[in-house]
């Protein structure tokens, strides 16, 4: 025999299951004792059954908004890097070649990150820029409205950053409404393959504040910005606090390009023009 309660085998003369105590002989138990050869019964109520599904739904639901934030904090991670990664500048045909075997900086189209874009206003939102020798400009040479983009011949550099065998470009550019003061700079690194540069980071006063702001909380980083290069590591030089036109400190920034970008190396070095 089996008990109706564990389902366990039992002797025929047993008055109380020995796997789980069960009374066979009280009346208000209402035991059915089952044949050996009789298939055993589903002994799981409705209730049960219900409440194993409704287990399984909510278990389902839980996963899937799981899945849902994760694709949320992904979609922010990817939309935060738009500004520094995966922009190609595209060769343009036609002016004076720079740098013989290099790719041809000075005629390519860039794309307009958000500082840019915040620098030149609504008026000139442009998705792109092309550079002709060196320069972008709308409107006419030297005309007071409009705005400029200029690449600084001298800084372009090759250095291998990364350690992976091949060397990257790293180069600074100018931007600037016409009308306006002061002289917007950002550095660009990026990797040459074939015919396009892939950019790798593009470096402006937006990116340096973010590391720049948890050691000097007090501090405000200037808009120029100029680069030196040490071995695998690139130097950022930026102005602090003080006027535009001279800053009270020179601030040296120092980083290592990984895999996933620039990595800040050590705590950014502070130092008064006086004491220079």
């Amino acid at each position: 025999m089996f008990c109706s309660n564990c389902g366990k085998k039992i002797e025929d003369d047993s008055k109380f299951c020995e796997h789980c105590g069960y009374s066979i002989e009280s009346d208000t138990n209402e035991v059915t004792l089952i044949r050996e050869d009789e298939p055993v019964p589903n002994t799981e109520t409705p209730q049960k059954k219900h409440e194993g599904q409704s287990k399984g739904i909510k278990t389902f639901i839980v996963i899937g908004i799981v899945l849902l934030i994760l694709g949320l904090l992904l979609s922010s991670f990817v939309k935060s890097k738009s500004n520094n990664s995966n922009f190609s500048i595209k060769k343009v045909d036609g002016g004076e070649k720079y740098d013989g075997d290099q790719f041809d900086l000075l005629n390519s189209t860039f794309p307009v990150t958000d500082e840019i874009r915040e620098v030149w206003g609504d008026r000139y939102n442009l998705p792109t820029f092309t550079l002709k020798n060196c320069s972008f400009e709308t409107g006419k040479t030297n005309e007071p409205e409009g705005v400029i983009y200029e690449i600084d011949k001298k800084s372009i550099q090759y250095a291998d950053l990364d350690g992976d065998g091949t060397k990257e470009v790293i180069f600074q550019g100018h931007y600037n409404s016409k009308s306006a003061n002061g002289d917007p700079s950002e550095v660009v690194i990026a990797k040459i393959k074939g015919s396009e540069i892939k950019i790798v980071s593009r470096v402006d006063r937006a990116f340096l504040n973010n590391d720049f702001r948890k050691y000097h909380p007090a501090s405000y980083l200037w808009e120029r910005i100029s680069f030196n290069i040490r071995n695998t590591k690139i130097i950022f030089l930026v102005d602090a606090d003080g006027c535009h036109a001279q800053g009270e400190y020179l601030v040296t920034m120092t980083y290592i390009l990984r895999e996933n970008g620039l990595e800040l190396n050590g705590r950014p070095k502070m130092t008064k023009y006086e004491q220079q």
